[in-house]
Formats: structure tokens, sequence, C-alpha cells
């Protein structure tokens, strides 16, 4: 896959969430680097709204400032450069002080990863390659399960949160199969 990536190619790498989507693109990137390659990552949930600034019941794309996903991808397509991106805390559902600072230059692959990144076709249509992770539902769940528990949400609390993201984030992150290149199953 990585021999089929050009240099400076936008790729996109979507799926639900805990499906394996940033262990995926840690391999992409490392396979693309044995090449002599450049290759960044950007994590779409840095651009995940934080939850104390989001309107109640304002849905998936309410989660997602789209508009700046959108800027920041074609901004780093079109002008190499030093980039400081956000980080979203998950502990605290809030975006981060600390910036992830990556350094793109002409030739960079830039490898775009999220729950968000298939979804919406103002990046997808600009995009070189679009790949959709996705792992056993049985798998995924019991991560997505462990990661709530692990971050201090109460049982109750983590079947509302799981019950919400499939009436509004589910169908939408799984259309991206429609339009991806690849499907990578990981378990």
């Amino acid at each position: 896959m990585a021999a089929q990536i050009a240099d400076g190619a936008l790729v996109l790498v979507g799926g639900q969430a805990r499906s394996g989507k940033s262990t995926f693109v840690r391999a992409l990137r490392q396979a693309l680097e044995r090449q002599g390659r450049a290759a960044v990552i950007v994590a779409l949930d840095g651009w995940i709204i934080p939850v104390s600034l989001r309107a109640a019941r304002a849905g998936f794309w309410g989660r997602h400032d789209r508009a700046a996903i959108a800027r920041a991808l074609a901004t780093m397509r079109r002008n190499p450069g030093i980039y400081d991106l956000p980080v979203y805390a998950r502990q605290t559902r809030a975006t981060s002080p600390i910036r992830m600072r990556i350094e793109v230059d002409a030739a960079s692959v830039i490898i775009a990863e999220g729950v968000s990144a298939l979804a919406d076709p103002t990046w997808t249509t600009d995009a070189d390659m679009r790949i959709f992770v996705r792992c056993p539902e049985v798998i995924r769940r019991q991560r997505l399960i462990g990661d709530y528990r692990a971050r201090g949400f109460s049982a109750a609390a983590v079947a509302a949160l799981l019950k919400s993201r499939m009436s509004d984030e589910f169908g939408l992150v799984e259309s991206g199969v429609a339009i991806a290149d690849w499907i990578v199953t990981i378990s």
C-alpha cells in the first residue's frame, strides 16, 4: 500500500472509534519512512470541540470543528512548514495546552486520521487515498467501554455515551466504507 502513495499525497484514514486507526497510521508512516520518504500524522481528534463548549444535542458535527479541519488540511498541503497542531485531551475532554509539532515539506505524505476523516466531502474529495480501518465490533466495543471506564465514567454514563454515538456517529462514520480506496481489518 505504501508504494502506491505519491509524495505530497493526502491520505485520509477513518473508521469507528477504537477500531485501530492510530495503530494502523503509525505502521503506514513507518512503511513510508523505510522507503526513505517523509510522512506526518495529523490526528483529527485535535479538532474535537471541548465538551464544555459543545451545544446540547449538537450531534457528530457539533463535536468536530469541520471548518478548522478543512482549513488545516488545505493549508498544510499548500504551504510546507512547521505546524503546531491542537491535541485533544481525552481524559479531560478538552483541548490540551500541549501542541503537536509537525514539519511538512512539499514531498511529505500527510496522513490524517480520525473518526471524521472520511465523513466530510470538503476534504475527502481532495484526498489522494482514503482508507477505512475496522475491527470486529465486539472487540471495538470492548475497547470503547474500557477506555471510558478507565477515564472514570460510570457504567450508566458509558451506556448513555454508547447509545448516543450509535445514533449520531456510527452510520456517518461507517458510510466512509463507500468512498474508501482500501478497507483494512485489524483484530
